[in-house]
């Protein structure tokens, strides 16, 4: 599907594997000089969600921390396959993420709250957004060369800015290395596919007689694609997803001039009407339900002791990766406005296939000469096919040093740039189809080829290359700028300990630049229109913090003290805004702490959304006027869409209903049994979707977000083992988010005005045919307050065993409440990367037994209620999950070790509901349940 040879990839990788295993048995003797990640006990330290450094890795808000040894038994390859197993993380997209997808790339979403929502770092400074949309790409970050991941939950705005609103992901990489290190990991499904490859290796050490250090690295990641027809769950659409878009063809009714049968005639390759009652077309056999994917990452880190006192520091990230979706091939529809000359398809001029009981049909309809809507499924065109190539730096140079009086500065500047190149493949252009379907007439392009579009396979070659767009490539380029300066040290001695503070300047500025491709503009047909967009914004902050000592050292209160913080910041979009935090932590002895934290977060809105220009959309929508009860009622019986007004003839609502459809309102036609009373009473919804187009707003404000943590901390070493445990309650709000308002609810506000000429109404347009089209929405604040709460609970045991070392780690999340509006989806499956499980759980049990390390990882999902379950389709809940990896670590030298993994051991598999949007249509959301089945991955990693 990709002009990149992938087999000839696949063989070199295989080489590569066996060449560096070879090599990792020839070192074996050699000495390893990886460096030791732990820290000195006197050392400051500084933990995400604080500025302040601290002699220990106490925090008050909730941290989860991910190490080494937990990212070694992972065997990952992809940031977000680890992430997603956090309880805490509600999946985002991802490697299966096929439809919906966002440009290929894999997010984090903390506590559902969306991917913009969480902050992500890369060492403590912010990583750049990847494309227009202002998302933050994993698949950039180099999997191989993390030492640890810090998860913080709640917001962090008064730290680290607009965006932390969920909480912060900070991705800390091993920049400080010694010698040589090299892994290569290979994967494969029990069934013989959805083939991963990956190695890397990095280098570093001193020069300049110690004064510098520097780290090299390099990676190589390759994911081989699978398609739907590969597993039974994915060969057949679910019902619910199925589409009417036949490969033969299909006449759309029109309501303002109908068929005598009163609905969309379905042609079968004969040309008859076909029995609607058929199956409808099945596309899960072209969609794939993995991505291939293929990924270049280069890391350079450096530093430099000018004097005793001044480093310097530069790192440098480079990457380039490649991603592609596949979908069924294009589905026209009556929302593509495609028509076909009525001459053409009945006597005494029949150019095409229609037989006489569709003839009779076309002719019976009060217009006979009318144009007639035409949908199809362009099979003949083959999948359609959209890759992301995608080019990525980030670049921090730096100095820091120390001062008199223990104090220590920092001052950076960042710079990063991707370029992403979106290409389609596989479409049709609108403009061409159109000449066409209609025989070419007068006036069309030169080279136009007829095009007979009922009966499947009726597309020659011919008029497949004359109508075919390939190759159409749009352009984005998103750079981020930053300045910053911190300023760290005790302040002062009180009674009970010093007070630590910290101080900071920083500057950020935001550039989108988005040029689409003329085609993408508007001529395709199974890939929305998009607009060019440019912008910029920026904001100037100034942040500070301090831990201030309360109490210590007396009874029952080893220490008690205060953490505080606040950021002021001045959006060139939003203005000026203030964010906080306040919260506190009491040590009560060696064993129980207990901590809370209050914070008031921010996000500003990003550029994309600020300047966004029009790009075309087909939502789901509710046409208030129609006949919703039958044939021989008024229209919109009852409905609230028209705010119960009646639609009697010649009321409010029937005569607002009227105009909108361009119907007579004249006092003759207010009666029943009128021609317009006669259309109204029959008039209905020809298709489930509506094209609109989406604007951003330059008027939007700030989000603002309020988040409570409260928790209990145990630590201590019993006569039983080691045991850790933290129980942390969290309260996350958020206030007048930035989003687009419901369709319908764009649709209803035109309602409320019953005036057709009103500005709501001129954004809720009808087409010719009656039909709504072109509804216009724009971003706005106050689309509904999101709430959610629950309580994370993290355990850690570890103990010595019949001369091993046992540990267990568990991760436990409950979710009291997560709404939308005031309605409350805990436990419910409601969309793609909507599915809010009310109990999730992760717990790696390991034993370490001399060059031996065997874990067990278990992972539940509780059930879920099935929001859209219905009688036809899908079940009434989906059944509570378990999965069970398993992997087995050889430290076959010092140097040398080899991993083995089963994930998914015992091959469970999902179970098919109504989610909505799901993957490739399967009614599974894929990010959250395993697709794959029973997978392996082998892998080796040598230290020279």
């Amino acid at each position: 599907m990709s002009s990149k040879n992938k087999e000839l990839k696949r063989k070199s990788l295989l080489s590569g594997v066996s060449i560096l295993a070879a090599a990792a048995a020839a070192f074996t003797g050699a000495p390893a000089h990886a460096q030791d990640t732990a820290a000195e006990e006197d050392e400051a330290i500084v933990v995400t969600g604080s500025r302040v450094a601290r002699r220990d890795f106490v925090a008050n808000s909730p941290i989860t921390t991910v190490g080494e040894e937990e990212l070694a038994l992972s065997q990952v390859v992809t940031v977000e396959s680890l992430l997603n197993e956090m309880p805490q993380v509600v999946p985002g997209l991802n490697g299966t993420s096929n439809n919906p997808g966002l440009n290929g790339q894999a997010t984090v979403d903390l506590r559902g709250l969306g991917p913009a929502r969480t902050l992500v770092l890369l060492d403590g400074r912010r990583l750049s957004p990847s494309d227009k949309n202002g998302i933050v790409d994993l698949n950039l970050i180099p999997a191989s060369l993390i030492s640890r991941i810090e998860v913080v939950t709640g917001g962090a705005s008064a730290v680290y800015g607009s965006d932390a609103v969920a909480g912060v992901v900070n991705f800390i990489l091993n920049d400080d290395f010694e010698g040589v290190e090299a892994g290569a990991l290979y994967g494969i499904s029990e069934q013989g596919d959805a083939e991963q490859y990956s190695y890397d290796i990095t280098a570093g050490g001193a020069f300049a007689d110690g004064r510098g250090q520097a780290t090299l690295f390099f990676s190589y990641y390759e994911r081989d694609p699978l398609l739907g027809t590969e597993r039974p769950e994915s060969q057949q659409c679910h019902p619910f997803f199925c589409s009417s878009r036949i490969p033969s063809g299909v006449l759309v009714n029109s309501v303002l001039n109908p068929f005598p049968a009163g609905a969309s005639l379905r042609i079968d390759d004969a040309g008859n009407e076909w029995d609607p009652t058929q199956g409808p077309y099945n596309f899960s056999p072209t969609n794939l339900i993995v991505l291939p994917a293929e990924r270049f990452t280069f890391g350079m880190f450096s530093t430099y002791d000018f004097t005793d006192n001044v480093e310097g520091y530069f790192n440098a990230l480079l990457g380039d990766s490649w991603t592609a979706v596949q979908l069924a091939p294009t589905p026209l529809a009556s929302t593509n406005g495609i028509t076909i000359d009525a001459s053409l398809v009945t006597p005494p001029g029949t150019n095409y296939l229609p037989g006489p009981n569709v003839q009779a049909q076309i002719t019976g309809r009060p217009n006979p000469n009318a144009p007639i809507l035409l949908q199809r499924r362009m099979l003949e065109w083959g999948p359609r096919v959209q890759e992301f190539d995608k080019n990525f730096l980030q670049t921090t140079l730096g100095f820091r040093g120390d001062l008199a009086g223990g104090w220590r500065w920092d001052a950076y500047y960042q710079y990063a740039q991707t370029d992403m190149y979106d290409t389609l493949s596989n479409d049709v252009s609108r403009l061409r189809l159109q000449q066409a379907v209609n025989g070419c007439p007068p006036g069309s392009d030169p080279d136009c080829v007829v095009f007979d579009p009922f009966g499947e396979g009726s597309a020659s070659p011919a008029v497949v290359a004359w109508t075919q767009l390939d190759n159409v490539t749009d352009h984005h380029r998103y750079v981020q700028e930053v300045a910053s300066a911190t300023l760290t040290g005790d302040a002062f001695e009180l009674p009970a300990g010093p007070v630590g503070v910290a101080v900071g300047f920083e500057w950020r500025e935001d550039d989108l630049n988005f040029e689409p491709s003329p085609s993408s503009t508007g001529d395709l047909i199974g890939f929305n229109g998009v607009q060019a967009i440019g912008g910029s914004a920026s904001v100037t902050e100034l942040f500070g913090e301090a831990v201030v000592p309360l109490v210590a050292d007396v009874p029952l209160i080893q220490y008690l003290g205060l953490e505080l913080g606040a950021r002021f910041a001045d959006y060139s979009s939003s203005g000026e805004v203030e964010t906080y935090k306040a919260g506190g932590e009491w040590q009560i002895n060696d064993a129980f702490r207990l901590r809370g934290m209050w914070n008031v977060a921010t996000r500003a809105p990003s550029v994309f959304q600020l300047f966004r220009a029009g790009d075309q959309n087909f939502p789901g929508y509710t046409d208030p006027c129609r006949n919703a009860t039958g044939a021989t009622a008024t229209p919109a019986t009852g409905q609230s869409a028209l705010n119960g007004v009646a639609t009697a003839p010649g009321s409010p609502g029937w005569m607002f209903c009227a105009a909108w459809l361009g119907l007579s309102t004249a006092p003759a036609q207010q009666v029943e049994g009128s021609a317009t009373d006669d259309v109204l009473d029959v008039f209905f919804q020809s298709d489930s979707q509506v094209e609109a187009f989406l604007f951003g707003n330059p008027n939007l404000a700030v989000e603002e977000s309020e988040t409570i943590t409260l928790g209990a901390v145990f630590s201590h070493d019993t006569p039983w083992g080691d045991i850790q445990a933290a129980v942390d309650y969290y309260d996350i709000t958020v206030t007048d988010p930035i989003g687009f308002p419901a369709t319908n609810t764009v649709i209803q506000r035109c309602v409320a005005t019953l005036n057709v000429a009103s500005p709501q109404c001129l954004a809720t347009p009808r087409i010719s045919s009656g039909q709504l089209g072109g509804i216009q929405n724009r971003l706005e604040n106050n689309t509904g307050e999101l709430h959610t709460e629950g309580v994370d609970v993290q355990i850690g045991y570890s103990n010595d065993l019949f001369g091993g070392e046992l540990s267990v780690n568990a991760l436990l999340s409950f979710l009291e409440e997560y709404s939308v509006a005031g309605t409350d989806y805990a436990g419910v499956a409601y969309g793609f990367g909507l599915v809010f499980p009310e109990f999730k759980s992760s717990v790696r049990t390991s034993y370490r037994y001399n060059d031996w390390q065997f874990s067990w990882q278990w992972t539940h999902i509780s059930e879920l209620d099935d929001y859209f379950y219905s009688s036809l389709y899908g079940y009434p809940y989906i059944d509570a999950i378990d999965y069970h990896d398993f992997t087995v670590r050889w430290f076959a030298t010092d140097n040398v070790e080899f991993t083995v993994t089963c994930e998914n051991c015992l091959d469970q598999e999902p179970q098919a509901d109504t989610i909505q949007g799901s993957a490739a249509g399967l009614g599974v959301d894929t990010s959250l349940y395993d697709i794959l089945g029973r997978y392996w991955r082998v892998g080796v990693r040598a230290r020279f």
